[in-house]
């Protein structure tokens, strides 16, 4: 979430059943890459964010969601144009998705994979 309202923070947050789910997230940009936890760290500079990676471990969760928005100076919620990349086990070891409106709804196996937010 790339909030851009007076006094907020962009953050990436992980949860499952509701709890926060520590997780190490790698900020992609055009010069370097930066580390943060989820759900503490604050996004520096979310302007010139290129990508999210995050591995997301083992869980007893039957689906995923994810939301790329901004938040507007004026508190307006909008999309962040992004395309999502699951890598994972066999038999599909790579899904990708755009996020319609922002956001995408997916089943899963619980088995560890790793999530890649692409940011336009």
């Amino acid at each position: 979430r790339d909030d851009q309202s007076r006094g907020r923070d962009s953050r990436v947050n992980v949860t499952e059943n509701g709890q926060a789910v520590p997780t190490e997230v790698q900020l992609g940009y055009n010069d370097n890459e930066t580390r943060l936890q989820a759900n503490s760290g604050a996004i520096q500079n979310a302007a010139g964010l290129r990508y999210i990676r995050l591995d997301l471990p083992v869980t007893t969760a039957r689906e995923l969601k994810v939301l790329a928005h901004i938040i507007t100076p004026d508190g307006t919620a909008q999309a962040w144009p992004a395309h999502l990349t699951i890598e994972r086990n066999e038999p599909q070891p790579v899904l990708e998705l755009p996020l319609s409106g922002g956001q995408v709804t997916l089943p899963i196996t619980g088995e560890a994979c790793r999530m890649v937010v692409n940011l336009s």
